[in-house]
């Protein structure tokens, strides 16, 4: 139930009643404290009185042997002092009007001057305030000071200031924790209402910064994350657009093919089928990139890793690759560390990614130019490097020569068979070995691919 209450209006409340506990409790501890010592005070300007009643009660406790008819003994000492007293007898705590109780030894109350007291006084009272009564070194009784108007009239006052103080403090204290929880819940409103708009489909809206504190920080945040969606919706709508595109061009040129093939324009030879057969390969290779990427993100790339040295496989890698460097012009080399460079991976995906960026170095690397991999260690990591004297690439590309379907080049890509994965799954795959890849360029000088694998250490 109290979960269905509006959050701001469970702060106000609990402001409040933290207010209200702390003024009551305030107002009980000074009341009692009032009691305590103003009774005290009180006492000590009695004392002097109740120290000449002391001894007309012990002779009247010797001789009777109880408290039975002291009230006449009571009545009769008061009056004799008030004779003795004259006309001082208006000034000071001594003519107060103030009751005299008497009580036994037990703190039953057997005489009170006003005619009011009854039952049983306190033990701590007696023993705090009380004068003892003592008849052969024991104690009979205690005589003790009750409140006189004067001091009714103050307590009554002391309380009605608390009363009106605690309530002004609660007053002040609700309205400022209005004021606290409408401040603290409004930006938490408006994340509300953002989080209503985004998940309708809004992923251009962003919440208001008004405050630099946590929940400032929050908004910050969220603004973050309503950022990273609508980047990931973009690229998803142009992965889609970019997957659609890629997977009708191949279809489209198969298609056209066979029906000039079923309508007699070309004839059924190798020649012509060498068209479909090429563009079934590309589909084939597009699916394949699409269901590493796909796994990739989901987190479920299967790795088959074991000890294996990396130099050994740039070599074997770089062999494979040597007749069609040689067919296009291309020098292709290798500078290979001799001591081994161990790491601990899948040496069917790392082949993958050399062979991937070796394909990309070789297309884009005109006649008489060269290829060059580069594999050495440092204290932490493997270093492999691709470099290539081609083109390069602009810098306004660079930042992008990851990303899915980007081509900085379209039409020469798509002429080469290119799907624009092959980047994108080189580093799925490297950050899947815990290991990083970069790249760095310049325009009409080459570019150079570094990858970082952490070394296995023994």
């Amino acid at each position: 139930m109290l979960d269905r209450i509006p959050l701001g209006i469970r702060l106000a409340l609990a402001f409040v009643l933290v207010v209200l506990i702390a003024v009551v409790a305030v107002a009980a501890m000074v009341n009692q404290a009032v009691e305590r010592h103003f009774g005290e005070y009180v006492s000590v300007g009695m004392a002097r009185r109740l120290e000449t009643l002391a001894p007309s009660l012990q002779q009247h406790y010797a001789r009777v042997g109880s408290w039975e008819g002291v009230e006449a003994t009571m009545s009769g000492t008061q009056q004799g002092q008030g004779q003795g007293q004259g006309a001082g007898a208006g000034r000071g705590m001594g003519a107060s009007s103030n009751p005299i109780l008497l009580t036994d030894a037990d703190g039953r109350i057997v005489y009170d001057s006003s005619g009011e007291s009854s039952g049983t006084a306190p033990r701590s009272l007696l023993e705090r305030q009380g004068l003892a009564v003592e008849v052969g070194g024991e104690t009979v009784g205690y005589l003790l000071v009750g409140n006189g108007p004067r001091e009714v009239l103050f307590r009554s006052q002391i309380n009605a200031s608390i009363l009106w103080s605690g309530a002004l403090v609660a007053l002040v204290a609700i309205l400022l924790g209005i004021y606290s929880t409408r401040a603290l819940t409004k930006p938490l409103r408006a994340l509300r209402d953002a989080a209503r708009r985004i998940g309708a489909g809004d992923l251009s809206y962003r919440v208001p910064l008004r405050s630099h504190d946590e929940i400032g920080d929050l908004a910050q945040q969220f603004n973050e994350m309503g950022e990273a969606l609508a980047r990931d919706e973009h690229v998803r709508q142009r992965m889609m657009a970019d997957i659609a595109h890629e997977l009708r061009t191949p279809v489209t040129v198969m298609r056209g093919q066979l029906e000039a093939l079923l309508d007699g324009v070309f004839d059924l030879d190798e020649e012509n089928l060498v068209p479909i057969h090429d563009q079934t390969l590309l589909l084939a290779r597009l699916i394949n990139d699409l269901r590493d990427l796909a796994l990739a993100d989901a987190g479920r790339l299967s790795l088959e890793r074991d000890e294996m040295d990396l130099g050994r496989l740039v070599e074997r890698v770089a062999a494979s690759f040597r007749s069609r460097a040689h067919a296009q012009g291309v020098s292709l080399m290798t500078e290979v560390a001799d001591n081994p460079l161990a790491i601990w991976g899948d040496a069917q995906r790392l082949e993958q990614v050399l062979g991937n960026l070796i394909t990309n170095a070789l297309r884009h690397t005109p006649l008489g130019g060269s290829v060059r991999l580069e594999a050495r260690g440092d204290r932490d990591d493997i270093v492999v490097e691709v470099i290539d004297t081609g083109g390069g690439i602009a810098p306004a590309d660079l930042a992008h020569v990851f990303d899915r379907f980007y081509r900085a080049d379209e039409a020469r890509s798509r002429r080469d068979g290119g799907s624009g994965l092959g980047l994108a799954i080189v580093e799925q795959l490297v950050e899947a070995h815990e290991g990083a890849i970069s790249v760095a360029s310049e325009v009409d000088v080459g570019t150079t691919f570094t990858i970082r694998l952490p070394r296995r250490h023994d």
